[in-house]
């Protein structure tokens, strides 16, 4: 079972670890509003991808997201996971996106 705070799973489920920490660092603690049709030079497409801010409009179409706070807990955890797909292979180069 993870640490993390159920809002982040939900995200990280739908768009990926990196994407979902992408919006924490940027709108942590705040809600942003997810339109229905995201195109290529919307502010959250800039931010964590066309195809991932698409998934996110999927789900959350015309509302207002809640970003959770970064926490130590948050940073725990994102460490422990990068240490994993370290040892199953991953190149210093795929961890740093």
């Amino acid at each position: 079972m993870s640490n993390l705070p159920k809002s982040l799973e939900d995200l990280k489920a739908l768009v990926g670890m990196s994407a979902a920490l992408t919006l924490v660092r940027a709108f942590g603690g705040t809600r942003i509003f997810v339109p229905a049709n995201v195109h290529v030079d919307h502010p959250l497409a800039g931010l964590i991808g066309l195809t991932r801010a698409q998934q996110l409009a999927s789900v959350y179409a015309g509302t207002r997201l809640s970003i959770p706070l970064y926490s130590a807990r948050m940073r725990t955890v994102r460490n422990g996971e990068i240490r994993q797909r370290y040892r199953h292979g991953e190149t210093t180069v795929e961890l740093a996106r």
